[in-house]
């Protein structure tokens, strides 16, 4: 009789969650996208003209892709949010990109991001 009791419990617990979880999901408009925690991504663009010997990029977060162009000067191509942005300086000839991470501890843990950041380096040929 107790174990009964505590499966019927456990039961509706997860029927309650499961139609909590809908009810959020349809008010979303089924679009897993709307439930990031992230916030908006704004698309951004780096020219870089100036003469360069290396790239470095320091980020933990983003795949980074190497994409040769016709053109005679270097573009990045990256995402942003609110709390994530970066930062890049040509020092030297060594064209550096930094991510700079304002958020929280918590943020790290209460992620719920279904986009992965691309960085897209174009260099010349």
């Amino acid at each position: 009789m107790k174990y009964a009791k505590l499966i019927i419990f456990s039961v509706i617990c997860l029927m309650v969650g499961g139609a909590v979880f809908f009810t959020g999901f349809a008010m979303n408009d089924f679009d897993i996208d709307r439930l990031s925690t992230e916030g908006e991504f704004f698309s951004r663009t780096y020219t870089e003209s100036a003469a360069v010997t290396a790239i470095e990029i320091h980020d933990n977060d983003a795949k980074i892709e190497f994409v040769a162009t016709n053109s005679d000067q270097i573009y990045i191509t990256y995402n942003e949010t609110n709390l994530k942005t970066y930062t890049i300086e040509n020092h030297d000839s060594v064209l550096t990109m930094t991510g700079n991470d304002q958020r929280k501890w918590y943020h790290h843990i209460f992620n719920l991001s279904f986009k992965t950041p691309v960085i897209t380096v174009y260099i010349p040929r």
